[in-house]
């Protein structure tokens, strides 16, 4: 995370001149009302700033933008998108609860962003993501480019304007871009995912991806080039290697092979490391970590991939556990330390996600074949603690089910470092992490990975 940076004035006894000079910084200040104690957050690729608010709901950050980046303005679920250039004097001002369709920005750079601003209003009111995914192919690409037009008006009606910063424009108009490719490239494993049909787009929408794929480092400002460039590598990297090498660090060096602009890479790299560290156990992320920091050349990656990799040195094997305690549906009591003397199987998880519940089928007959040796304990993590009950109540788990009351926020989420559900986690028979992102139920050789513990 970049620290908060403040005006510096030289002092002008080691410079060669004796004016007064000054640091370009990025400010950003604002008010949302009826904001209460609720946190903003500054968020970025590289990290999350807390605003301080006052009573009024005021806030306001320095900083040093070291390069452009898109960040967004948070609370909670609600996001304002920024573009961020050093130099740009911002101010905000909106409401909690209509966080997005109430902001109004003024100052410099306020004009780019309002664009942005504009853009994501018209995105919320189309409502198309992600029910786009739903429609025929003929229907998909008709929306699609339906949809692209209304985008290109907003930047053909910026590109009018007086003092137009050329460089914003090609961003906003290059993520228009590749967002409908993004969304092409994506459109068979989604359409199968909510119709259960697969269908393909044709041979003009194959053409198009195609060529779009381009070696660029011009074009790694777009953060959609960037994910529309990193999901074409995945797909032809796991289509053309074995299973046996579909890991993380070998496909970091696949990327170094594939790809030419250093630029291109490095965003490449990052995205490859920052999603899959936080899934892996202590050997495969000590890897990934080892080849990343030798093929990366960006310094402000490489401090949030070390900070990251750093926060999980107390959750190798052997360390304590996080300690926990949680109610079940009744509302009795349970902490880790009441399985002492047994092995436990943690399941953090939350009922609006699809791939929580998948686990379930497997994780339900894992329980019938170990409940006499291992404890299982789903924690649910759902804001919404409503649904957790009522999907309790309709099928009636065998296993321990208890609650998170802060979600997110809570304990068994912060102390493990957990990014993304479903995560599993074991624990042994004293209390110590054995691994802290263990075997999914559905996993090949789950019950090898059981068995192998209890001969100990």
């Amino acid at each position: 995370m970049r620290n908060l940076l403040f005006i510096l004035i030289a002092s002008g006894l080691i410079s060669c001149s004796s004016e007064e000079k000054s640091t370009l910084i990025t400010k950003i200040s604002g008010t949302v009302e009826n904001i209460g104690n609720q946190k903003i957050f500054l968020v970025s690729k590289t990290g999350i700033d807390t605003l301080a608010t006052d009573s009024l709901g005021s806030f306001s950050i320095e900083k040093n933008i070291e390069q452009v980046v898109i960040s967004n303005l948070r609370i909670g679920k609600k996001q304002i998108p920024l573009y961020l250039v050093n130099g740009y004097d911002l101010n905000l001002k909106t409401t909690k609860n209509d966080f997005l369709n109430s902001a109004i920005l003024t100052g410099k750079g306020s004009k780019e962003n309002n664009l942005l601003i504009e853009k994501a209003k018209l995105s919320a009111d189309l409502k198309y993501y992600p029910s786009i995914f739903k429609l025929s192919p003929e229907d998909f690409l008709a929306k699609s480019d339906s949809i692209k037009t209304l985008f290109n008006n907003l930047a053909d009606t910026y590109a009018k304007g007086k003092n137009i910063d050329s460089e914003f424009l090609n961003t906003f108009k290059n993520n228009i871009k590749y967002e409908q490719l993004y969304y092409y490239s994506i459109y068979k494993p989604y359409h199968n995912y909510f119709m259960k049909e697969e269908l393909e787009l044709g041979e003009e929408a194959t053409i198009r991806i195609k060529s779009a794929v381009v070696d660029n480092d011009k074009l790694t400002i777009s953060k959609n080039y960037i994910k529309f460039i990193s999901y074409v590598k995945k797909d032809k990297y796991k289509k053309a290697k074995n299973k046996e090498d579909d890991n993380p660090a070998t496909y970091l060096t696949w990327l170094n092979s594939e790809l030419q602009s250093p630029k291109l890479k490095n965003e490449l790299y990052f995205d490859g490391t920052k999603n899959n560290i936080t899934y892996l156990d202590d050997e495969g992320r000590d890897k990934l970590y080892s080849v990343y920091s030798k093929l990366n050349t960006d310094t402000i990656y490489q401090k949030t991939i070390d900070k990251i990799y750093a926060s999980f040195e107390k959750l190798r094997k052997g360390k304590p556990a996080a300690k926990w305690s949680y109610p079940d549906i009744n509302g009795k009591e349970y902490a880790l330390d009441d399985f002492k003397g047994k092995y436990v199987y943690i399941d953090v998880w939350a009922t609006w996600c699809s791939p929580c519940k998948a686990e379930i089928p497997a994780l339900t007959e894992l329980y019938k074949e170990y409940k006499n040796d291992i404890v299982i304990v789903s924690v649910s993590v759902d804001d919404n603690k409503n649904a957790w009950e009522k999907m309790l109540k309709k099928d009636n788990f065998g296993w321990i089910q208890i609650h998170a009351e802060k979600a997110w926020k809570s304990d068994i989420i912060l102390k493990n470092e957990i990014k993304g559900i479903p995560r599993f986690m074991m624990v042994d028979r004293e209390g110590n992490i054995v691994s802290a992102n263990a075997p999914r139920p559905s996993s090949e050789g789950i019950r090898e990975y059981f068995n192998e513990l209890l001969k100990n």
